[in-house]
């Protein structure tokens, strides 16, 4: 039986393991740091205090510890917002999907009753069915820079465009390609939509 209940200061032991896990399941590499030594005060301090202020879940199966989420808030650009750095959620690599689908729910259900309507994550990770899934249910537009891949670069490709800097010159041109994004953030949930500027 699966259930979700707040977190607790004895289940924070169990949520670093799970964080453990995931970091070297998705993101040990050569071309990724090793944050398991030098992160896990940062991990254990910040669980810490959201498990304090309340902002913190864990979600069960039966008595086993299978995912964590800690959020925090603060405005970004004016909003009222919950925030989850890469610390602050794990699940368990079977079934992490379902799992983080069963926690955003819960979690994003809290915010929206707080009014917070932005909701952004970090994550790095190679699990792209998992990226597309929580894009699929509400993670959306300010999360996509903090989706990284964590395999190594191949900077050899050859390509038909040039990248180049951009000036006073293509405003009109930028604004133009800006609008065609208007219909898929009009289609988005009600928590990712924004005022036009």
């Amino acid at each position: 039986m699966i259930r979700i209940v707040p977190m607790k200061a004895e289940h924070i032991p169990d949520a670093v393991n799970l964080w453990k896990e995931q970091f070297v399941r998705y993101c040990y590499s050569n071309s990724f740091p090793d944050f398991t030594a030098g992160g896990l005060p940062v991990i254990n301090a910040y669980l810490k205090e959201q498990t304090e202020k309340k902002n913190a879940i864990i979600i069960k199966r039966d008595s086993d510890i299978i995912g964590y989420m800690a959020w925090m808030y603060f405005d970004f650009h004016r909003e009222r917002t919950a925030f989850l750095p890469t610390a602050a959620h794990a699940a368990s690599p079977h079934d992490d999907i379902r799992i983080y689908e069963e926690m955003y729910y819960h979690a994003a259900q809290k915010w929206v009753d707080d009014k917070r309507f932005n909701h952004l994550w970090m994550t790095y990770s190679d699990n792209h069915p998992l990226r597309e899934k929580l894009y699929d249910i509400g993670f959306g537009s300010y999360v996509i820079d903090a989706c990284q891949s964590t395999g190594a670069l191949n900077l050899s490709v050859t390509c038909d465009y040039e990248i180049s800097s951009s000036g006073i010159k293509d405003v009109d041109e930028l604004l133009a390609f800006a609008n065609l994004s208007n219909e898929y953030y009009a289609a988005s949930p009600v928590f990712l939509k924004r005022n036009e500027y």
